[in-house]
């Protein structure tokens, strides 16, 4: 059995630069990207800073 990798991505700083033709929405632009551990990993790492072994 494998396991599964899962990330998380959190996009920062949005910044309205102008309407789109097609529909009345705002175009956003994002200045960083943030990948994150996500899921199951995001546990085991939590636990790990705590002090813990964790086993893969």
């Amino acid at each position: 059995m494998q396991a599964q990798r899962e990330l998380d991505q959190q996009p920062e700083g949005p910044e309205g630069s102008r309407i789109s033709r097609e529909a009345p929405v705002i175009i956003l632009t994002f200045t960083e990207r943030e990948v994150l551990l996500g899921g199951a990993a995001n546990a085991a790492h939590n636990v790990h800073a705590l002090g813990a072994r964790v086993i893969p």
